[in-house]
């Protein structure tokens, strides 16, 4: 469940009820209630959740056991946010995405030399 889930990534991250409360703009209590899943968090604040714990709202919510954001499963966004539209990754196969995957990932290495 959410509560779980949010109680599990905070203390993964040893992160305290109140400091997450802060982050989000919320009241301790209120992740309280949340992790004990007495009260569900609004859309926006989910989103801000996912993103202190760098994980997608649909493992939040549970529709993914995919626990990391993965861009490449978002290429509406990519495409959105480049100039050139011919960006749009949705007919990629697995396979190709797996090799942009690492190229990124190796242009990364080598970009941290």
């Amino acid at each position: 469940m959410l509560g779980e889930k949010i109680k599990i990534l905070r203390e993964k991250e040893n992160i305290s009820q109140e400091k997450l409360a802060k982050h989000i703009n919320v009241a301790p209590s209120t992740i309280g209630m949340y992790e004990q899943n007495r009260r569900e968090p609004d859309f926006e604040t989910l989103k801000k959740i996912a993103d202190i714990f760098n994980v997608s709202t649909d493992y939040l919510l549970d529709h993914t056991d995919k626990r990391e954001k993965d861009i490449l499963d978002q290429p509406l966004q990519i495409a959105a946010s480049m100039k050139d539209k011919t960006a749009d990754l949705s007919n990629l196969s697995e396979n190709d995405k797996e090799v942009i995957r690492q190229m990124i990932k190796s242009l990364n290495e080598k970009n941290k030399k």
